[in-house]
């Protein structure tokens, strides 16, 4: 394995801050780590195509890469190119700088999953790209993951290409991962009328009908338990959460509006659009006679529970090439999305899950030469 060229890869990619954000001040575009994609990819042989899946606020684009020659089947190597936004005070080194010691690489998205980039590409190096294939390679970078998933949606609703084989190089500690649960984010809102506090009629308090909105929720999330199992899951029913609740601006006013924030992720035999109609309709029956003035909209596009079957080849392969079994999850990737192209998913990756989405992010350093090992017998596999 060429550790330089793998190590400097990762440099590039961390440099370049891609961070998703609902808030405009924190989100990026990700067309500097795009065309940085593209041009090492250039150099191997690839030929690449971006094509923008956002103009506004901030440009951001998808980009698929073909090794190889333009017809059906072959692999598909997919990553997304944002980040989650982070807090640098809490980092012990700058976290858009790789940082390392002797035992990890240090960086935001060095596994969640800018680094994912760099392991492709590393594996086609070292098997002396430009390579002879008999079927393509694709290596696919998508946008927005750690929001609205736009990218791998767009790209799964306009693809005309079927590989044999996808896989989504989440960190997994080099587990193959074979399902997971799907994710829905939703906003419920209250439209009451203000008024002083000392005459509490004259108004209409949003948080009094908020509560017995919360109420009815929290009644649903022990429902949901019985309703739908999945005994493949460490917690084998869908779960609800509310994450956030904001109302009211002084004490001595009648609360005029209120809104709260949950997400649900559901299991492969929960549809978003059942566990949406029962949410609506739990809302409704809470809201009573003052339903008119609930309003309840998706933060993010609903995400499917994702699942492939253990003994599908693929599935077999990571087994057999990671040596550990596959694993059920409760986390989401954009596996649900790219398995609509009718090909086998496997979620693998190196790093730990545990460490993503937080503070001095790392990737083992003694996982990369086997997840290397592992690239390139699969495209030896699927493509040679």
């Amino acid at each position: 394995m060429d550790h330089s060229y793998f190590r400097d890869l990762l440099k590039q990619v961390i440099e370049i801050n891609t961070i998703s954000s609902d808030n405009p001040q924190e989100n990026r575009s990700n067309l500097d780590l795009i065309a940085m994609l593209a041009d090492q990819a250039a150099e191997l042989g690839g030929d690449s195509h971006a094509w923008r899946v956002y103009q506004t606020p901030v440009a951001k684009d998808n980009l698929l890469i073909r090794f190889g020659p333009d017809v059906p089947g072959g692999l598909m190597l997919s990553g997304h190119t944002d980040t989650v936004p982070c807090d640098a005070t809490g980092w012990r080194t700058d976290p858009f700088s790789l940082a390392e010691d002797d035992d990890f690489f240090y960086g935001l998205g060095v596994i969640d999953m800018k680094g994912f980039f760099a392991h492709a590409l590393t594996a086609l190096r070292d098997l002396g790209a430009p390579l002879e294939l008999k079927k393509p390679l694709y290596l696919l970078a998508t946008v927005d993951e750690e929001t609205t998933m736009q990218g791998a949606m767009r790209f799964a609703e306009q693809a005309s290409i079927a590989p044999d084989a996808i896989l989504v190089g989440e960190p997994t500690s080099l587990i193959p991962v074979i399902k997971h649960k799907g994710y829905m984010a939703y906003s419920v809102k209250v439209e009451g009328k203000s008024c002083h506090s000392s005459n509490p009629d004259a108004g209409v308090s949003a948080l009094k009908i908020m509560n017995r909105i919360v109420a009815g929720i929290c009644d649903l999330e022990e429902k949901l338990k019985t309703k739908f199992r999945d005994e493949d899951f460490k917690v084998p029913y869908p779960t609800l959460n509310i994450g956030s609740i904001r109302g009211g601006d002084a004490t001595n006013r009648v609360c005029g509006q209120c809104e709260i924030r949950l997400d649900i992720r559901p299991i492969r035999d929960s549809s978003p659009d059942d566990l949406e109609t029962i949410l609506i309709e739990t809302v409704k029956t809470s809201a009573g006679e003052d339903f008119w003035r609930v309003s309840v909209s998706k933060l993010y596009p609903p995400i499917p529970g994702f699942g492939t079957s253990a003994d599908n080849p693929l599935a077999r392969l990571a087994a057999k090439l990671s040596g550990r079994d596959p694993l059920t999850v409760s986390y989401s990737t954009e596996a649900s999305l790219l398995s609509s192209l009718g090909s086998p998913v496997v979620v693998l990756g190196a790093g730990s899950i545990d460490d993503a989405h937080q503070v001095n992010e790392k990737l083992p350093k003694n996982e990369i030469e086997k997840f290397n090992g592992i690239l390139k017998e699969m495209i030896r596999h699927y493509c040679q």
